[in-house]
């Protein structure tokens, strides 16, 4: 993927989110994918999709505003504002 594909791929994400899509937000991901959440690691696809459903489910209204998005080689780090507003 190039830069451009993967901060395509990292709008989508963040929308999946808002959509509380758990299945499309996994789906983005390779399929031996690494999600650094808050200190915690999830590995693979299957993971990431549960652990997302599993969060999401108790989400009202979710908003992201990106912040900065850093691409080297294949790895993405990206810095967002989330709010979960009830």
């Amino acid at each position: 993927m190039t830069a451009t594909e993967i901060r395509n791929c990292i709008q989508q994400a963040a929308q999946a989110c808002q959509q509380k899509d758990a299945t499309t937000f996994a789906s983005l991901f390779a399929s031996n994918a690494e999600l650094i959440i808050s200190n915690q690691r999830i590995v693979g696809k299957e993971q990431i999709a549960s652990i997302t459903a599993n969060y999401l489910a108790n989400c009202e209204n979710i908003q992201i505003e990106i912040q900065d998005i850093i691409v080297e080689e294949n790895r993405a780090v990206v810095e967002w504002i989330w709010r979960d507003r009830k």
